[in-house]
């Protein structure tokens, strides 16, 4: 049997087992997200490398990494999908089931993290873990400091998460100076560092929009 059929052969009877050549990395952001609704939920957990020195790191996002790695329902308990569906949702028109979000996001960005979360339900579920630790609506929700749909300072929202977190999260706001996301940066170690050095797109008066 020629080699390259061969191969060919053993990827789709094996894909599990054949993974792509892993990307340099050595950081995470955890995007959090307004949706809307009542929570600021987790939109991804995205793999980036790091340039620089901290406090002023460039980041590049590394996505795609392994063609090989599969999302797998069946990996989570009905306990862990309860979980994900309350924090983990999606605000895309075109993804209204959650579970295709939860596929998306973890082959594009923690297919490459295998080495450190070797299956879907360790990506999916450090995510959890990291959202549950900032509990970031104790800061930005209806009994925080910054309440939605009423504006404020985006430089003292900043002021106050580097307060709380100890280094500085990254806004991102839309022409309309609402703000839809709110960036966390990590080492691949987990250690949280400053987002400071990314484009902050928050400016003056902003607010978050709530139904």
């Amino acid at each position: 049997m020629k080699i390259i059929p061969f191969l060919a052969l053993l990827f789709f009877l094996f894909p599990s087992t054949v993974r792509g050549e892993m990307k340099y990395y050595d950081g995470q952001m955890l995007v959090l997200q307004n949706s809307k609704v009542d929570l600021w939920t987790i939109h991804g957990l995205w793999t980036c490398e790091l340039t620089g020195k901290e406090p002023d790191f460039y980041y590049k996002q590394v996505t795609d990494c392994s063609p090989f790695e599969r999302f797998n329902l069946n990996e989570l308990s009905g306990r862990e999908r309860s979980i994900l569906t309350r924090v983990w949702l999606s605000n895309n028109k075109n993804t209204r089931i959650t579970y295709q979000f939860w596929e998306y996001e973890y082959e594009k960005h923690g297919s490459c993290t295998t080495d450190i979360l070797p299956s879907c339900r360790d990506y999916l579920m450090k995510a959890t873990v990291l959202w549950n630790i900032l509990k970031f609506d104790d800061l930005l929700g209806p009994n925080g400091k910054y309440k939605p749909n009423t504006s404020f300072q985006a430089q003292d929202l900043l002021d106050d998460m580097e307060v709380k977190y100890e280094v500085r999260p990254l806004l991102k706001c839309n022409l309309q100076g609402e703000l839809p996301e709110v960036w966390f940066c990590y080492t691949k170690v987990w250690k949280s560092i400053f987002c400071a050095s990314t484009t902050d797109s928050c400016m003056g008066h902003i607010k978050y929009v709530r139904t």
